[in-house]
């Protein structure tokens, strides 16, 4: 799993596969599910671990050094509570408040199963990117400045890849 995180940081962290920005990649509710369950699995964070039950849990700044660690970003202040609040919300994760007001966070099951499915939809697109280098340079910010004499006619046709990859990122920037 770890491989796999290195290998589509660029795109988790909202760019192209070769590092340029990309507005229309959105992908802040799988970065920050990534990065707990990287932590909840990768032995590398096992000793940095609170257990309760027979689940891990992490605080938000042990999560932050594990972001570190995989090269993600990672707002602690803000953006960590939002996107973890969005994902309990939806049943994916489990908080738990300490005797001594601490909280923590771990994935459920629900949760695990999704984050290992939108881990697969990333690599997936990743591939997708490598194969056809020309497809990512719609989604830069680049492209977004374009006068609309430099886009395509109205008449033109999505290749059947452009469609799946424009499927991928909405199904992986939803959360679905």
């Amino acid at each position: 799993m770890f491989n796999q995180i290195i290998e589509i940081h660029c795109l988790l962290n909202g760019k192209t596969i070769d590092g340029q920005p990309a507005n229309k990649l959105d992908f802040k509710i799988a970065r920050y599910a990534i990065i707990l369950l990287a932590a909840t699995t990768l032995e590398n964070f096992t000793g940095q671990t609170l257990m309760i039950g027979d689940s891990p849990f992490f605080n938000l700044y042990r999560l932050e050094k594990v972001a570190e660690y995989l090269r993600l970003e990672y707002d602690r202040t803000k953006q960590a509570k939002k996107m973890y609040e969005v994902l309990e919300n939806k049943g994916e994760i489990r908080k738990e408040v300490t005797a001594d007001k601490k909280t923590y966070i771990s994935l459920t099951k629900k949760g695990e199963r999704r984050c290992v499915e939108k881990l697969e939809e990333l690599v997936d697109l990743r591939d997708y990117l490598i194969k056809l280098p020309p497809l990512q340079d719609k989604y830069t910010e680049e492209a977004e400045n374009k006068s609309p004499r430099d886009l395509r006619s109205k008449s033109y046709m999505p290749t059947d890849v452009e469609l799946k990859v424009e499927k991928l990122i909405s199904r992986i920037s939803a959360w679905d």
